[in-house]
């Protein structure tokens, strides 16, 4: 199952993964533009925040599965449609 940042939570994966053990979980737990540096920011200093540190070893072992190049090939996939993306 492929989701994004959105459906990053540890209590859900705790369930699926209890529910559904067969079901493999690929769910981003960053936001895609968090960690990409801009171009051009003209916020004021003090309105820039870092992305945030993950602390969680579900989510930190989920971040390292989709880090991968496996992971990131696989995740990448989420936005095919039709049948020229499944390959």
């Amino acid at each position: 199952m492929l989701a994004d940042c959105g459906y990053a939570a540890k209590a859900d994966f705790q369930r699926l993964g209890r529910e559904r053990p067969g079901l493999g979980l690929d769910v981003s737990v960053y936001r895609e533009d968090a960690h990409a540096q801009r171009r051009y920011d003209y916020r004021p200093l003090d309105k820039i925040q870092s992305p945030r540190t993950l602390r969680d070893p579900v989510l930190v072992a989920m971040a390292k599965k989709l880090n991968r190049h496996e992971g990131r090939a696989l995740y990448r996939r989420r936005t095919c449609t039709g049948s020229r993306c499944l390959g």
